[in-house]
């Protein structure tokens, strides 16, 4: 279960001051807590990321239409779709402080979405690839990182009692959903209408944020302690003092960069082996279902009495790794399908492990910061990764190198964690304090991430 004592120091007297907050919300019979228009922001949720992560994560059913259309290098082509993601994540947390400066998140859905669909359309006139460094990989992604955080965020005012199952629908499943849908479809309206036509498409989309937005109707002015949490923390890098929040940091550089390569790398590899390129993108549903199925399981051993997270994700991590490593080996369809498999779940139980851990490392009066770092860690990895593997292709014209040169990373990321696991002693018997509900909150929605 998660954790039920903070330690430290009781609730300053602003901690209390938003807490009674959140209650005369939560009080209010004209809020819909847990119930009808609550379900209505739950949908809003669950199709913005399912819009936004599967716009990122299947970059790879362009990937090979790309290359043929401008004969650039591999590791040009891929950077595209790594700086597209790695600017959805670093804008994550600075769309969340914004959400106090502007006042809605209902108006930053909207021109996240807004920015998103120019970013496509521009895409689609691109003469280039190095334009669409700039349209797809910044401003489209720029977009979405805008979008993305505000929209989540919504789930902590209108779900209380059922913030950890509407969290896990909105986030969990909808990025995962997207995953499972996107590559498909993207693959299907390039061979009908060509990667542009595509593209417009694609822009067309990018503006179903707007109708999210429209959905998100405001409670007042008041904020949740989630909320609060995000946009009056800012970032503390006097954390990096601390050598197991840098070791940390490294670790998931490592294993996000060989992970995020491998999943770029995965239809074109699959085009150039086994499978008809028609039908490539749906290793990617295969991915997004696995992944799903890794993110459940993770919170099912999270709650388990006996079971240890800090070994359920480097154990994970581990398997991420050699997964990656042997691909290049894999002889058939089949097999490949079922190494699709592994690599989605334990790519689903490495993200479901990291917020908890985060919590028992580091203390949940540091979660946010934490996760900030984080975010910008895993968008510096997207960026890294997939070049990276794509200049080795380039330079090899094999997979055996950028694959194994991926897995390395991530099993070197799991040996780098086991200096973290053999270092974190138990935390002293101190005197400790009830923790608030919302903190419980800001886990739950932090680990659906």
């Amino acid at each position: 279960m998660y954790k039920a004592y903070i330690y430290k120091a009781a609730p300053s007297g602003n901690q209390m001051s938003q807490a009674m907050q959140r209650a005369r919300v939560l009080l209010n019979p004209d809020i819909n807590i847990d119930q009808g228009w609550a379900y209505v922001i739950l949908f809003a949720v669950f199709l913005s990321n399912t819009i936004i992560f599967g716009t990122a994560l299947s970059f790879g059913a362009y990937h090979a239409v790309l290359l043929a259309e401008f004969h650039e290098s591999q590791g040009l082509t891929a950077l595209v779709g790594s700086l597209c993601t790695a600017t959805l994540l670093i804008w994550g947390p600075v769309s969340a402080k914004l959400i106090h400066k502007v006042g809605s998140q209902r108006v930053l859905v909207a021109v996240g979405g807004l920015v998103a669909f120019i970013g496509h359309i521009a895409t689609a006139y691109s003469p280039n690839i190095y334009l669409m460094l700039i349209t797809y990989g910044i401003i489209t992604g720029s977009g979405y990182g805008l979008a993305y955080l505000p929209a989540v965020t919504m789930v902590g005012y209108y779900f209380d009692r059922r913030m950890y199952l509407a969290s896990t629908v909105a986030t969990m499943c909808g990025t995962g959903f997207g995953l499972v849908i996107f590559g498909p479809i993207i693959q299907s309206l390039v061979k009908e209408y060509s990667w542009r036509g595509a593209m417009l498409i694609h822009a067309a989309i990018a503006l179903h944020l707007f109708v999210c937005a429209a959905l998100l109707k405001p409670i007042d002015n008041s904020c949740t302690r989630e909320d609060a949490a995000w946009t009056e923390n800012p970032l503390d890098l006097s954390m990096m003092k601390n050598y197991k929040v840098v070791l940390f940091c490294i670790n998931n550089l490592a294993w996000i960069s060989g992970t995020y390569a491998a999943f770029v790398m995965l239809c074109r590899f699959a085009e150039l082996t086994f499978i008809q390129d028609s039908r490539s993108a749906f290793l990617l549903s295969i991915l997004g279902f696995a992944y799903i199925v890794g993110r459940f399981l993770a919170g099912v051993l999270a709650n388990h009495p006996r079971c240890d997270e800090l070994w359920v994700y480097n154990l994970a991590t581990l398997i991420l790794g050699v997964t990656v490593i042997i691909f290049p080996g894999v002889m058939s369809s089949g097999v490949l399908v079922v190494m699709t498999l592994v690599l989605g779940v334990s790519f689903g139980l490495v993200m479901g492990s990291i917020s908890n851990i985060m919590a028992d490392l580091y203390g949940l009066e540091n979660l946010p910061t934490a996760y900030q770092m984080l975010m910008y860690t895993h968008g510096l990895g997207c960026l890294i990764g997939p070049p990276f593997a794509g200049a080795l292709f380039q330079r090899t014209q094999s997979f055996s190198m950028p694959f194994f040169m991926a897995g390395a990373a991530i099993i070197a990321s799991s040996a780098l964690f086991f200096i973290i696991m053999y270092t974190t002693k138990e935390k002293k018997n101190n005197e400790r304090y009830p923790i608030e509900k919302h903190h419980i909150n800001l886990l739950r929605l932090l680990t659906c991430l």
